[in-house]
């Protein structure tokens, strides 16, 4: 194929402020711009080494193949010069669809704007539309770990950056990185909502490798969200079933224990009710961060948000070990 040459005289809008910026009302003001570009021309958007962090997701393609089959392209393209090629700003599902039917063109509105403007733009265009799910925070988290750089040498994407890509916290985005650790299966029931993403760490850090799809396979089989509740009494089967190799922590056995748990524990509350109470699971009163200084003596002068912000350090440090 010959060397791409872009059309310098190919009209184009100049963006270099994103302040209260909608991609849909440029498009929409500079109609008047619209030009064809081959598909060979245009690729995907990428910053800092990491492609498109929204998914493009196969049902809405699949709709947009119908839609452009039926109507023909309604909505232009955003892009923007980049490369020797045309960068997608707006535009990644338009694309896929387009080379599923086979085309050769897009109409696309040319955007004039640094790397920083069209990051943003991309960020304020899918945000309106996606909740990105967390095992696509976690795909683009791992893009940014890779050891080598880029053969440009941009620097990698950092965790705040993707925090503030996606308007979450930066605890949020340890959790959905901490999916890498579970099987699939449990990354989908994560994206549905099945199981919440404050549990995920808790999953990783509470049931063993040995027992993992087993559980996994439990939980395909789930049609509404899991409580942490019931998450905690798979914990302890699965500590029962490390300590007795006699017993199966399978599906069936899951259920089993599930079912049967709450006369277990009358039974054994029942055994317990001489001991001497703990006072880190009391119930009567006490804050998290009156444990914490009865745990660690060394704490107590601290006040409530000197704890709290060195348990958020120590976290970072753990997500990062």
């Amino acid at each position: 194929m010959a060397a791409l040459n872009l059309n310098a005289n190919r009209p184009k809008v100049s963006l270099n402020d994103t302040t209260n910026i909608n991609i849909e009302q440029v498009i929409s003001d500079n109609a008047d711009k619209v030009v064809e570009i081959p598909l060979d021309e245009l690729v995907g958007f990428k910053y800092k080494g990491a492609i498109q962090p929204f998914a493009v997701r196969d049902n809405e393609v699949a709709i947009l193949v119908e839609s452009i089959s039926t109507y023909g392209q309604l909505t232009p393209c955003a892009v923007r010069e980049y490369k020797g090629k045309y960068q997608i700003i707006s535009g990644h599902k338009r694309l896929k669809a387009a080379r599923k039917l086979g085309l050769e063109h897009l109409k696309c509105i040319i955007i004039e704007c640094d790397d920083q403007t069209a990051f943003e733009l991309v960020k304020h265009y899918n945000i309106q539309r996606d909740k990105p799910k967390p095992s696509e925070i976690m795909e683009l988290v791992k893009q940014t770990k890779a050891k080598n750089k880029t053969a440009d040498g941009e620097e990698e994407l950092t965790v705040t950056e993707i925090a503030n890509l996606f308007g979450v916290g930066r605890k949020h985005i340890y959790r959905c990185y901490s999916l890498r650790k579970l099987p699939k299966k449990i990354h989908s029931a994560v994206d549905e909502e099945i199981i919440g993403t404050n549990d995920i760490e808790k999953i990783v850090n509470n049931i063993p490798a040995e027992h993992l799809d087993s559980f996994a396979e439990w939980v395909e089989y789930q049609d509404k969200k899991i409580s942490s509740s019931t998450l905690k009494k798979i914990y302890e089967y699965s500590e029962i079933c490390l300590n007795d190799p006699e017993k199966d922590f399978d599906v069936d056995a899951i259920n089993q224990f599930i079912d049967n748990y709450s006369s277990m524990k009358d039974d054994a509350d029942t055994e317990a009710a001489d001991e001497e109470p703990d006072p880190y699971n009391s119930t009567d009163g006490i804050n998290f961060f009156s444990v914490i200084r009865m745990k660690y003596p060394n704490l107590s002068a601290l006040p409530d948000s000197e704890i709290s912000s060195l348990i958020d350090n120590l976290l970072v440090e753990h997500f990062n070990a």
